[in-house]
């Protein structure tokens, strides 16, 4: 086939950094340094398509939930008709009180910088969409690089939509602060995605990922509202709201506009 894509086997040699079922089990830490060579590929791959021309296009369109502001409004709208159809289904959620003030805090996000900056296309990379864990491959019984699996989902994006979806979703407060895992890993990405030529501060990093839980946030909200079972969104839902307290997402927007 003229359109088909030849790619090399490498189902000899790699298994995913993760499998699915450590993940659901709470044992979604790879060994060693995959976690490293994961969050290496990730800035690497990210750092070939920032604030490339052709993002804003085709496959590299800016992600529906914030392309402009008509596109925020209705993902916020979204994620309330999600939201009242957990709760239908879970009166009693413990989870009730900090998803209503997530709301609130994702109606306020779209603000004059952020909407300038979607724009412009600035701090905006390609991103993978669905970066858990186990979308990577890494070699079994030797050091090498991550591979980066299934772009169904890609798009434009700050770069740290990838790495909230990476750590802030199936790992659990603990997991996420032992060893200070979760900054190191922010820290290399930023080192190794600035070195390829990204230009993003530490800071706006931060800032992004910060942000970007906020969004994410909702994701197991909509796994439950879609059908998937209770074992998947479950694990996923207690991570999140973690790193959402974790990172004082419920203070975003308050004062100033997002950077």
């Amino acid at each position: 086939d003229e359109n088909g894509l030849l790619l090399e086997d490498l189902s000899g040699v790699c298994e995913p950094a993760v499998y699915r079922a450590e993940l659901l089990a709470g044992r979604g830490v790879p060994p060693g340094d995959r976690a490293g060579r994961v969050v290496d590929a990730l800035a690497d791959f990210h750092a070939v398509w920032w604030e490339h021309p052709a993002l804003g296009s085709g496959v590299a369109r800016v992600h529906d939930w914030f392309r402009d502001a008509a596109a925020h409004a209705r993902h916020t709208e979204r994620r309330r008709r999600e939201l009242d159809r957990f709760l239908e289904g879970e009166p009693r959620s413990e989870f009730r009180d900090l998803y209503a003030e997530a709301l609130a805090v994702l109606e306020r996000l779209w603000a004059p910088a952020w909407e300038e900056r979607l724009a412009t296309r600035r701090h905006l990379t390609l991103v993978n969409g669905d970066a858990y864990l186990n979308q990577f491959l890494v070699p079994r019984e030797a050091d090498g690089p991550a591979v980066l699996l299934d772009f169904g989902d890609a798009t434009a994006a700050p770069g740290a939509w990838d790495l909230a979806f990476l750590m802030a979703t199936f790992w659990t407060k603990k997991q996420r602060r032992e060893e200070d895992r979760e900054r190191e890993l922010l820290f290399r990405y930023h080192r190794r995605a600035t070195s390829a030529g990204a230009t993003q501060s530490l800071d706006e990093l931060l800032a992004d990922y910060r942000r970007m839980i906020a969004y994410v946030v909702f994701d197991p909200v909509w796994n439950c509202a879609d059908g998937s079972s209770r074992e998947y969104w479950e694990p996923k839902m207690q991570c999140v709201t973690a790193a959402w307290r974790d990172w004082d997402c419920a203070l975003l927007g308050a004062s100033t506009p997002p950077s």
